[in-house]
């Protein structure tokens, strides 16, 4: 990705069956996506900003661009202890939902970790992280927030069975039971949006209890004559 995430286009295609992912900069910046075109999108395949499942050992789970990362491992009995999620939503360790937040709660109504953003998604902020867990033999990290991603198009944005991606990493059960991430955000702004497709930026899921989901993005859509279901 560039540095400030911006991808000037005459027109894209992403076709039927294929995956349109990004790389973050180099420099370590974390900017969202925002793909910004002079014609018609159209979108067949699918596109995605997803945050990183979590991880085993001590590798952290990254959010997708413009999204934050899980929390830290922990490892029974070595004094090594697991760390809160990264973001404005951050899953914390030790609550009863370690969830990321965004657009809704984790977890349960006891969650800890607020709510944040607007309904504008201005400015463009994606999913924050799930708390890590310590385990034996292995602790795991927390899921990554799912990133954000702005489509701007000045004539047409058209959905042609396609997905938008933008969910939450989901969390670990297999040593430990670490927080998802929170899914992330996506914005559509075209003077006409058409088509039938998937907006998808719910939270990290959990197989064993609804207590260690990550929350809800966001989405926004504006146009002046839409179609789309």
């Amino acid at each position: 990705m560039p540095d400030n995430g911006e991808f000037h286009l005459n027109s894209l295609v992403i076709q039927n069956n294929a995956l349109l992912t990004f790389s973050k900069p180099t420099n370590g910046l974390n900017p969202p996506v925002y793909l910004l075109a002079r014609s018609n999108i159209t979108i067949q395949g699918r596109i995605s900003v997803d945050g990183q499942a979590a991880q085993l050992g001590g590798i952290l789970s990254q959010g997708g661009p413009g999204g934050f990362a899980g929390g830290s491992v922990g490892y029974a009995n070595t004094g090594k202890f697991p760390g809160d999620g990264y973001g404005p939503g951050r899953g914390v360790v030790g609550s009863i939902s370690p969830g990321g937040a965004f657009g809704t709660s984790n977890g349960t109504i006891s969650a800890l970790s607020p709510t944040y953003g607007n309904f504008s998604l201005l400015p463009l902020i994606g999913g924050s992280g799930g708390a890590g867990c310590s385990g034996t033999p292995n602790g795991a990290s927390g899921g990554g927030g799912g990133g954000a991603i702005l489509l701007a198009s000045d004539t047409r944005v058209d959905f042609s069975g396609g997905t938008i991606s933008a969910r939450g990493g989901s969390n670990s059960t297999l040593f430990c039971s670490s927080g998802g991430g929170s899914g992330g955000a996506i914005r559509i702004v075209a003077p006409s949006v058409t088509g039938f497709g998937t907006l998808d930026a719910s939270g990290g899921g959990s197989s064993s209890s609804s207590s260690y989901s990550g929350g809800d993005g966001r989405v926004r859509r504006y146009w002046r004559s839409s179609s789309l279901f």
